[in-house]
């Protein structure tokens, strides 16, 4: 969409939004949903929430800058060029490292590089999301790799 339509569209709800702080940085959202506003200022979940997305999974499609989410020095190791997105360990909404799985007979091995050593506190959640994968497939499941224990 040309930028002169977007800044059309973004005056027209501007009444609606309010400005929030994300990461350091403004973000906004609508004011109806001053509820989700307190709900940023709560303490984070003791336990990390650690998800395996796939290769080209929506979360990390159509954008420019995923700065947010990828660590620009990592950026590379998830969208090596050419379009490709990689499989990606994902902690706490933030990528974190890198995986793929190799699967014969009845047996899934998730193998997951970690950009940086993990916090023990991931290790459960992890091995949670492989179980799952192995359930869904109908196979049972292990996880190896580099930077995890």
């Amino acid at each position: 969409m040309p930028l002169s339509k977007l800044r059309v569209a973004w005056q027209r709800i501007a009444d609606q939004l309010m400005e929030i702080e994300v990461a350091g940085s403004p973000a906004w959202m609508l004011k109806t949903c001053k509820a989700w506003a307190a709900w940023l200022e709560m303490p984070p979940v003791p336990s990390p929430i650690v998800h395996l997305l796939p290769a080209f999974d929506i979360y990390l499609l159509g954008y420019r800058d995923r700065e947010l989410v990828v660590p620009p020095q990592y950026a590379k190791r998830i969208n090596a060029g050419g379009g490709m997105l990689h499989p990606v360990v994902l902690v706490d909404g933030c990528a974190v490292g890198v995986w793929k799985s190799k699967r014969k007979n009845n047996h899934l091995d998730v193998v997951a590089e970690a950009f940086e050593p993990l916090v023990p506190q991931v290790y459960p959640g992890l091995e949670a999301e492989v179980a799952d994968i192995a359930r869904f497939l109908g196979v049972q499941g292990s996880l190896t790799g580099v930077g995890v224990r």
